[in-house]
């Protein structure tokens, strides 16, 4: 432990220069947090994770905490793909050398591990904004070296946030400064996020005159405010990690607009209608059918419905993502994170019996109402079988739980897809053809008012029409190979081969047919891959 910490100190300091040490509270805070997700993940040895495991911990801890997705740590990463935080790899090179591709890297990761990279991680997303403040201070004509005022603080977060959510664009930053008039016209709700940048200020001040460190409060004049370099910094770095729940209202308001949309109440929109919405004025809902593909948030299975955004994938897909940097992006936050944090700290392991998770789950309220998780005779026999596939427990980080997660909770949990068939790419990064055409418009608005939305038509739907996605294709957070699955996946194999042995004789014998054979054997497990990188 006291190594690590040596280590982690090092790598912060490799950084950000001395001085900017994290204190033990800190790492306890993050501790208690990661505590119960730890304990519910599979082992390799002595308490320890494999590192694809490890990624997922930190990378979830920064979604479920602070709504920033980490690049270099995504979910939809190949099984084999073997990147670090951008930002590490960037700031911190000595530290992956010596902890993420050092011992560790063969013998797996211990909690502290985790603990020890997310608070350096932390420390380093405040930091980032270094360079872009510098460009702040530089455009207003203010020295770096010299104190601000409060109005001149004001402006300075103001200046920084308007680059901030324009990911650096400095050809339409200094558009946007040359004329007030336009700085409305790109932001609905600027005058919000000039408050929350203003905030940023009072938060500030209000730290430094009840700070209980004697020679800050004496350096402290209320009346006459004065902010270093220094302090701009600490609140930019304040703004990283706290827009994540400011901006959860908009969040909220796209997942409503959709909802209005979702007339099945199933978690899909008709792609005519999500674009229809775009004619009507609705800049958000402009995705190309192309991008919605890459984003993993159209499902084109449905014959009776046609292609269709899938609304919880769409919320947590790029496009969604307020603040886009070279190290980490601003998303709406993951609701299903919830509902595993529950079944996580309930069930305390990496497996459970269909029993003990339905147990969980019926006691589960969603949306504003309360409503009862949608249990269905047949969601119930699709968790048994998953459960059948390994020795009567499920694992609750395999896909196909997930999967089975979607269809409980269609508006609140993602569609899981395999592992590398997705991308991250943001509108700038896939290109021109990230927004739909004008034909393409014009097409769906027209099969939009030429169709009914009838409820009882679409009520129509049979669950599984609705469920036509799912896949039987299996794939895990922990390593098949580990020694901690070994003996619970040997028994799963021995309990199918006893399965199928049975199987084979009762055809043999003339008792069962070879279809029928196949109706009762479980789903196979050939598929078995490992999953969330």
């Amino acid at each position: 432990m006291a190594q690590l910490q040596k280590v982690m100190k090092e790598a912060v300091d490799e950084a950000l220069g001395f001085g900017h040490g994290i204190e033990q509270q800190s790492l306890e805070v993050i501790r208690r947090r990661v505590e119960p997700m730890w304990r519910a993940l599979h082992k390799i040895q002595e308490g320890r994770v494999d590192r694809r495991s490890f990624r997922y911990v930190v990378q979830r801890y920064f979604m479920q905490r602070l709504h920033l997705s980490i690049v270099g740590l995504e979910a939809n990463l190949a099984a084999d793909t073997e990147s670090e935080a951008a930002l590490l790899t960037s700031y911190a090179p000595n530290y992956v050398r010596k902890v993420l591709e050092g011992d560790s890297s063969r013998n797996g990761f211990a909690m502290e591990d985790a603990v020890a990279m997310i608070a350096a991680l932390v420390r380093l997303i405040e930091h980032t904004g270094t360079d872009m403040l510098e460009n702040v201070y530089n455009t207003l004509g203010m020295d770096m070296k010299m104190d601000a005022s409060r109005e001149q603080m004001f402006k300075v977060m103001d200046s920084y946030i308007l680059r901030w959510m324009m990911s650096g664009d400095m050809e339409g930053v200094a558009m946007i400064e040359a004329n007030e008039t336009f700085r409305a016209m790109a932001f609905d709700d600027w005058d919000e996020i000039s408050g929350f940048a203003h905030a940023q200020v009072n938060h500030f001040e209000y730290a430094r005159q009840h700070s209980k460190e004697l020679s800050s409060v004496s350096a402290w004049n209320a009346l006459r405010p004065h902010f270093s370099f220094a302090d701009a910094q600490a609140m930019v770095g304040s703004m990283a990690i706290s827009f994540g729940d400011f901006w959860e209202t908009e969040c909220a308001d796209v997942k409503s607009e959709l909802m209005k949309l979702d007339y099945n109440k199933n978690g899909r929109v008709k792609l005519s209608d999500f674009h229809g919405t775009a004619t009507g004025g609705e800049w958000r809902f402009s995705e190309s059918k192309e991008y919605l593909r890459q984003m993993g948030a159209l499902d084109e299975t449905s014959t009776w419905r046609g292609p269709s955004v899938i609304v919880t994938n769409y919320l947590q897909a790029p496009s969604n993502c307020i603040i886009t940097t070279e190290h980490y992006r601003v998303c709406c936050a993951n609701e299903c994170d919830e509902y595993l944090k529950e079944l996580e700290e309930s069930i305390g392991g990496a497996v459970a019996t269909p029993e003990e998770i339905l147990s969980i789950i019926e006691r589960i309220r969603t949306g504003f109402d309360d409503e009862e998780p949608k249990l269905t005779y047949s969601l119930k026999s699709q968790l048994k079988q998953i459960a059948q596939t390994h020795a009567g427990k499920v694992p609750i980080h395999g896909r196909l739980f997930s999967q089975w997660m979607h269809y409980v909770f269609p508006l609140e949990c993602a569609f899981p897809h395999k592992s590398g068939t997705t991308s991250t790419l943001t509108p700038s990064d896939f290109g021109d053809g990230y927004m739909v055409s004008n034909e393409e418009l014009a097409a769906h608005t027209l099969q939009s008012t030429s169709q009914t939305n009838d409820t009882a038509l679409l009520a129509a739907e049979t669950e599984d029409e609705w469920k036509s996605k799912w896949s039987h294709e299996e794939e895990l957070l922990t390593d098949l190979s580990s020694p901690s699955w070994q003996a619970d996946f040997s028994t799963s194999v021995l309990g199918l081969m006893v399965v199928a042995s049975v199987g084979m004789l009762l055809v043999k014998s003339g008792l069962v047919s070879t279809r029928a054979t196949k109706d009762v054997l479980p789903t196979s497990v050939g598929g078995l891959k490992s999953h969330y990188v």
